[in-house]
């Protein structure tokens, strides 16, 4: 499901809830790792080391209920 959206002056990276889980890793603004439960991340990191944070606004999806919009920086 994950999908690529070109806004002007963004890179949107939305993806389902399941694959933000299982590919991604918390981090907090210092780059260390936070668990999930805790307030204070902003950014995750991909596996493949790509940092995203969360989009200012997300796209709106038809039917599509559980989603996460990334923003590449």
């Amino acid at each position: 499901m994950a999908e690529w959206l070109e806004v002007p002056a963004h890179r949107i990276y939305v993806i389902c809830a399941r694959e933000l889980r299982d590919d991604f890793d918390y981090i907090g603004e210092n780059g260390k790792p936070v668990e999930r439960a805790e307030i204070s991340y902003r950014f995750v990191r991909k596996k493949d080391g790509k940092v995203f944070k969360w989009a200012r606004f997300a796209p709106q999806y038809k039917g599509v209920y559980v989603c996460a919009a990334l923003e590449e920086i």
